[in-house]
């Protein structure tokens, strides 16, 4: 978990092409293990299919690093593994923006993405 103020600035230290390389990263691990998602005001809970436990924690690890204004929760069980991404108090109504690569997919995707009342496992 990230000790962040809530007031922190807004500013990922990833420069255009790791970004890129990042960006294809999350978005692959959606493709590939999210089952679904969902957001409420400032935070997004998402529920990742267990075999996706190490390439989970090593985004959060690496998104720590550049993105330090976001705090991470993890939770693992043996249904799956859970990430909980809180923007600051600051960020506001551009929230959303913040977690949008983390819930982006491919159309044919077999994820459930949901911000609706599907319970998450």
């Amino acid at each position: 978990m990230n000790a962040h103020p809530d007031h922190a600035a807004i500013v990922c230290t990833l420069d255009a092409a790791d970004m890129q390389q990042r960006l294809a990263r999350i978005r692959t691990l959606s493709h590939t293990a999210l089952r679904n998602h969902r957001q409420r005001e400032r935070t997004l809970t998402l529920h990742y299919v267990p075999a996706a436990a190490e390439e989970v924690r090593a985004l959060v690890e690496a998104e720590q690093a550049c993105c330090a204004f976001l705090d991470f929760a993890l939770s693992e069980t043996a249904a799956g593994i859970s990430l909980v991404i809180t923007a600051p108090t600051n960020a506001g109504e551009f929230a959303p923006m913040l977690f949008a690569h983390w819930t982006r997919v491919e159309a044919d995707s077999p994820v459930a993405s949901c911000g609706c009342s599907v319970p998450c496992p």
